[in-house]
């Protein structure tokens, strides 16, 4: 009798046993990692964006969970007007372990202005399937506004310093270095009577600005037009006669110029001698033929 006391009470006390470690043992979800995003809030560095310049996007996260969390991410998107979602980027964190909080970031560059709605969502590999449907791993949409730099401002207000600026000291004399724009001689432009040196010195054209300075190097333009239907032979134009008060470039020579061909050459001269106008004579040739050309510079 005493026995059955015994064997009874044992196995009473080994139910009890048992009843109290399966109680206090964690059921298998219990077990899983659960992460959380804290708040969930959204932070942003700085509080107001320019576009084309970096910002910090942060969430904590949160492991409510009893198991580690492997292979943290983090991934941020913004939603549209649509409702649609564009991913911007992610945040690798590797493991959180059990309560412990950690802050994800991700260095955003925003491409255009503009107000944006901005939410992140965490997962981990080590999470319960159940744990993702549980509205903690989403952060509430939060906006962000995004402004243009404020160099875009400067570098407006700076061409526009530039542009009244080039006006008021004249951008058009600078222009005139420039020559105008000629078009391709057509075969009706081409000269039918005999080649002369009329048609020599028709054939040479030189553009130079109003007025140059004194000793600052100025480009003129020079160019030779074979407006007639048969080949110029030997075609030259001798800037040696710039010597004096000049510093002159190479000449143009050319054995052979087709008909309807030009040649054009940028010179490069300095004026040396004093303010003034300067009266020059640049001897051409070609075909046999040999004119000089008349041009004047004026210094001031």
């Amino acid at each position: 009798m005493e026995a059955m006391k015994f064997i009874s009470f044992a196995i009473c006390l080994m139910s009890l046993i048992l009843a109290l470690a399966i109680f206090q043992l964690p059921n298998a979800e219990a077990q899983e990692a659960d992460m959380a995003l804290d708040g969930p809030t959204l932070s942003f560095d700085p509080a107001i964006g320019a576009f084309g310049q970096e910002t910090i996007i942060s969430v904590g996260i949160t492991n409510n969970g009893y198991a580690t969390a492997e292979n943290v991410r983090v991934d941020f998107y913004i939603k549209n007007a649509d409702d649609s979602d564009t991913f911007i980027g992610s945040w690798q964190g590797g493991i959180v372990s059990p309560s412990e909080t950690v802050i994800a970031s991700y260095a955003w560059t925003p491409t255009n202005k503009g107000v944006y709605s901005i939410w992140a969502n965490v997962m981990a590999a080590g999470e319960d399937q159940a744990n993702l449907t549980d509205n903690n791993n989403l952060a509430a949409l939060k906006n962000y506004q995004v402004d243009e730099p404020a160099w875009i401002m400067w570098a407006i207000m700076a061409c526009t310093f530039m542009v009244i600026v080039s006006v008021f000291l004249g951008t058009r004399y600078f222009m005139k270095a420039s020559p105008p724009t000629r078009y391709p001689i057509t075969e009706e432009d081409l000269w039918d009577g005999d080649f002369s040196e009329e048609v020599l010195d028709e054939s040479v054209g030189i553009y130079i600005p109003e007025k140059i300075k004194l000793k600052k190097e100025t480009e003129i333009f020079v160019y030779f037009e074979n407006c007639t239907k048969k080949p110029i032979e030997d075609v030259s134009i001798d800037f040696s006669g710039l010597d004096r008060d000049f510093r002159r470039d190479r000449d143009i020579n050319k054995e052979r110029i087709e008909s309807g061909e030009s040649i054009e050459k940028s010179l490069k001269i300095s004026p040396r001698s004093g303010k003034g106008i300067y009266k020059f004579r640049i001897p051409v040739s070609g075909g046999g033929l040999t004119v000089e050309k008349e041009f004047e510079v004026r210094v001031g």
